[in-house]
């Protein structure tokens, strides 16, 4: 499973779209490439376009990276909080 990581280097904060794996000998490893950088003006993310073209090549699109939200703002107007206290699974 591949995740992004942002990582400081110098003044600049790069994306690296990261994947976990384990040697030959059982270590927990990572590849790492770059994909795009942090713009440290807005602090936007500023993906390269080749990931932005692999991206839609795999069917993502290209302009909503994000997740879409699950709710509607009408389903959180409906929505409320219930406490049930403290609980105990065993």
């Amino acid at each position: 499973m591949s995740y992004e990581v942002i990582q400081k280097v110098g003044r600049h904060q790069y994306i690296y779209l990261a994947e976990g794996y384990r040697n030959e000998n059982g270590q927990p490893r990572q590849k790492r490439r770059p994909i795009g950088k942090i713009d440290p003006v807005t602090g936007q993310k500023v993906y390269k376009p080749e990931y932005l073209a692999q991206l839609h090549r795999n069917g993502a699109q290209s302009g909503n990276l994000e997740p879409e939200g699950l709710f509607s703002a009408e389903d959180i107007r409906k929505s409320s909080v219930r406490s049930y206290g403290s609980f105990y699974t065993i």
